[in-house]
């Protein structure tokens, strides 16, 4: 199995979070960090918003050929 690694820059048009741990109503949940300390997304959750996206994208297009 061939694995990949790709370092992507991601900026966020509107405000961003991205939670790791247990959330509490009275602390902010800590930010998913990396081996490095850096702020994180994992690739599963990028993998749900771009299924998303493009499912979302093929409904529009396919309404649109009617």
């Amino acid at each position: 199995m061939k694995r990949f690694l790709a370092h992507v820059i991601i900026e966020a048009k509107t405000p961003l979070k991205v939670g790791g741990g247990k959330n509490d109503l009275f602390l902010d949940a800590p930010v998913q960090r990396d081996w490095n300390g850096l702020p994180m997304i994992l690739g599963t959750s990028v993998a749900g918003i771009l299924r998303r996206a493009f499912e979302d994208n093929a409904g529009k297009d396919a309404a649109n050929k009617i």
